[in-house]
């Protein structure tokens, strides 16, 4: 089976063209490792009740605008996020003509309340939030990132393999630190295209191991696409690929005196290509892994 690439997607497409408009809420069947998640694209004539559920919810909204209703109404907009806690009594209301099409991840409180991993970074979230009023995600770039892990997490849910529940655990443990982040500070004014650009930068030096994409970054620093390559260039003296390439050879290399096999250094370091990982390398430094991890 091939699988989905579903970081080369813009931001709600995946959910739009998979699924049909609906009139009635998900019913979750909550299995038992504890985490369900789903994507729900309102019809035109969708109604939701006054409801509680025995498990924690997070919705993000990918498109369209209405209102969550609990103790209060709020306004629901794309690229927000809101938490309902077990319990509590809720429902969703679209606006005319502008039907929500929500992502959600589903936990058992209990399953959440006895596994530390997970029970560290949910606590960090929800000790600074508010149930059932939404928050916004200011980063284009995050919120893209955060859409992608619950897409991964529903295509692992389809599959139903024995690793699938694993997958899904491992995608919201990162989904989890991506939410974290993207509400660690409250965003005061508005963020000047310098700090936005140095933004980039900084995210590209923790996350150089993953794939990165050049017009994401130009968007998330609010520049054009040959704007931001132009000044990227002007900054560190070489082009986005260049500079990634360096970062991750160095990463490697870091790896591979440590003693990790020369196959896991280059996937660590996010080459996803072996042979493409052995010429960088050797352009770089001048000899092959091979020799690199004995010296």
């Amino acid at each position: 089976m091939v699988g989905l690439d579903y970081s080369a997607l813009p931001i709600g497409s995946i959910t739009d063209m998979r699924e049909k408009p609906r009139l009635n809420p998900v019913h979750v069947q909550m299995p038992a490792f504890g985490l369900s998640v789903f994507s729900s694209r309102h019809g035109a004539g969708f109604r939701m009740p006054p409801a509680r559920h025995p498990y924690h919810k997070m919705m993000v909204v990918v498109s369209g605008s209405g209102a969550v209703i609990a103790a209060d109404e709020h306004a629901l907009e794309p690229g927000m996020v809101v938490l309902i806690p077990a319990g509590t009594l809720h429902h969703f209301e679209d606006r005319h003509k502008q039907p929500l099409c929500l992502l959600a991840v589903c936990l058992d409180p209990s399953i959440v309340q006895s596994n530390p991993v997970i029970a560290a970074p949910w606590r960090a979230i929800v000790d600074r939030w508010t149930a059932a009023v939404p928050r916004r995600i200011g980063d284009e770039y995050r919120r893209g990132r955060i859409e992608r892990r619950i897409h991964a997490m529903i295509f692992e849910q389809t599959r139903s393999h024995h690793e699938s529940a694993a997958a899904m655990w491992g995608h919201l443990l990162g989904l989890l630190a991506e939410v974290a982040r993207a509400f660690r500070r409250p965003t005061r004014g508005v963020t000047s295209p310098a700090t936005a650009f140095d933004g980039t930068l900084t995210w590209i030096e923790h996350h150089f191991h993953e794939p990165v994409r050049v017009p994401e970054l130009a968007a998330r620093a609010r520049m054009s696409y040959r704007g931001y390559t132009a000044r990227f260039r002007a900054v560190t003296g070489a082009s986005v690929v260049t500079h990634l390439t360096r970062l991750r050879i160095e990463h490697a290399r870091k790896l591979l005196r440590s003693g990790m096999p020369i196959i896991d250094a280059s996937l660590s370091s996010g080459f996803d290509d072996l042979s493409n990982f052995y010429r960088h390398f050797k352009r770089a430094t001048g000899t092959s892994p091979a020799r690199c991890d004995r010296t």
